[in-house]
């Protein structure tokens, strides 16, 4: 990848690309942060789970659906974090496989385990029939109501929000600006 491409990429900067008169001119329009307020985040709607990389740390929320293929690429990267409680707000997505892929993973008895499993296409789908997977629907009307519009979106303690997919080196990074 071209040295200003990883750039642009890196910090999530849309790169717009001029060509005249055979010269190739780039342009970087700084992209809109978003941030929202993460006491508003109803967390007993989450599946919680740390990074494989350490303890209970860093809360990083989390936004995503089973047919996201941002997220089931996102997944394994934030597996690599150290110090991360991973707090994900599961939603129902467009089909009805992935609706209830959702629901089957928040009535898990082992939630964290079961969403995994989603996220790597290993999906159990069977829930059950007394569970009440409420949380999944007021996952949709929060993350509507916050205005989060993509999957995956992440956002760190402080509300900043970074949407799509990107390396754990990325993630690093963009925890540690402040």
């Amino acid at each position: 990848m071209h040295t200003i491409s990883k750039l642009a990429h890196r910090f999530a900067i849309p790169l717009v690309s001029i060509a005249t008169a055979g010269v190739l001119a780039f342009m970087f329009f700084p992209k809109r942060e978003v941030q929202i307020d993460v006491s508003k985040l109803r967390v007993t709607d989450a599946i919680v789970a740390t990074s494989s990389m350490g303890e209970l740390g860093r809360p990083l929320y989390l936004f995503e659906s089973a047919d996201c293929g941002f997220c089931r690429q996102i997944h394994p990267e934030l597996l690599k974090l150290k110090n991360v409680e991973l707090k994900t707000f599961v939603l129902p997505g467009h089909s009805p496989e992935s609706q209830l892929a959702a629901h089957a993973a928040w009535c898990s008895s082992d939630r964290a385990k079961a969403w995994a499993l989603v996220m790597t296409g290993h999906p159990t789908l069977t829930s059950a029939p007394d569970c009440d997977f409420a949380a999944v629907e007021r996952n949709l009307s929060a993350a509507r109501a916050l205005g989060l519009t993509s999957t995956p979106s992440l956002v760190r303690a402080d509300g900043r929000v970074l949407s799509g997919y990107h390396t754990a080196e990325d993630i690093e990074a963009w925890l540690q600006i402040e």
